[in-house]
């Protein structure tokens, strides 16, 4: 049996924080909206962002939580902050691990039944999860092979068909952006940091995915 503690991300809770923050922000635009005569500009942006900001500053560090899993050969078992489940591989029909600003893990259960947890790389450290995730995924490659399992590995987005071809369009259309603007003297619009900042990622989650690949 080998066990690993990692951190993992409250989905749930930051979906929650997200959505009262934006409530909020909407909330304070309107109180500013309906009293902009006697609001000065500092009093509305304090209103209008610091607020919602101080909301999601005060309470992020809830979205990160503290699991343990331990691993057989043919079962694992989770120790999360609200349950503890122990799934045995025969169970488990497919299952999915994606890396993209964290690691992804998605289990599909023989009656329907779905696990999943994600440790996002903006909200913990996601390095912890990834190794427990390789382990998980070796260990199920070996339990596939010694019982002649039919469990699924699930492709990933990074490894659909389509994904290389839309990577490179949105990379020739970034690169022909710069090109325009600077060939007619004009600056790179601030939406080409945006998107490039964006794509980067994408381009490493598609490598990982595709070393995997090779791997298995």
């Amino acid at each position: 049996m080998k066990e690993f503690n990692f951190e993992y991300t409250d989905t749930k809770y930051l979906m929650k924080l997200f959505g009262i923050s934006w409530l909020v922000f909407v909330g304070m635009i309107i109180i500013v909206a309906q009293n902009k005569e006697s609001i000065s500009i500092i009093w509305a942006i304090i209103l209008i962002l610091g607020i919602p900001f101080a909301i999601y500053f005060f309470n992020k560090k809830k979205i990160t939580k503290l699991g343990t899993a331990c691993i057989t050969d043919d079962s694992v078992t989770f120790q999360l902050a609200e349950v503890t489940q122990t799934i045995t591989f025969e169970q488990i029909a497919t299952y999915q691990v994606e890396q993209y600003s964290g690691t992804n893990l998605r289990l599909k259960l023989k009656d329907g039944t779905k696990f999943k947890i994600f440790a996002s790389s903006n909200f913990c450290n996601a390095d912890q999860f990834d190794t427990f995730c390789q382990e998980f995924e070796q260990t199920i490659l070996q339990f596939k092979t010694t019982n002649n399992s039919a469990i699924t590995r699930k492709k990933t987005i990074f490894e659909q068909a389509w994904m290389l071809p839309f990577l490179v369009v949105l990379s020739v259309g970034l690169v022909g952006i710069s090109i325009f603007a600077i060939a007619n003297d004009k600056n790179i619009p601030a939406s080409f940091f945006t998107a490039a900042a964006l794509l980067i990622p994408m381009w490493i989650a598609y490598f990982n995915a595709k070393r995997k690949k090779e791997m298995n």
